[in-house]
């Protein structure tokens, strides 16, 4: 079973996402919700990098769900990370935040 780090580095994208896979559910399974968003957020990363536009929403969106009440923390930058980027990619986003030359 190979860890995500080392998966992500040698490019091996669906062993990175099934190691990931399990972490999340492995902290899930702990109720360590900022440690599950963290790993939610990396699985959504993974998806968005690959152009699995839908898959990833579905993770950013597990990511948020774990964060929802809890206090300001590192994992709140990822998110808001997130939602800076996305709607660019996803080619969303308003006319003041579109890329040089469109």
């Amino acid at each position: 079973m190979t860890r995500w780090p080392t998966a992500w580095w040698l490019c091996r994208v669906e062993e990175s996402v099934a190691a990931r896979q399990r972490a999340y559910t492995g902290h899930v399974a702990a109720g360590a919700d900022r440690a599950a968003c963290g790993s939610a957020w990396f699985l959504f990363y993974e998806h968005h990098l690959a152009g699995r536009v839908a898959i990833a929403a579905g993770w950013l969106a597990r990511s948020r769900h774990h964060l929802d009440g809890g206090p300001e923390c590192v994992q709140h930058a990822y998110l808001a990370l997130a939602e800076v980027f996305w709607p660019r990619r996803a080619g969303t986003a308003p006319p003041h935040c579109a890329p040089p030359g469109r």
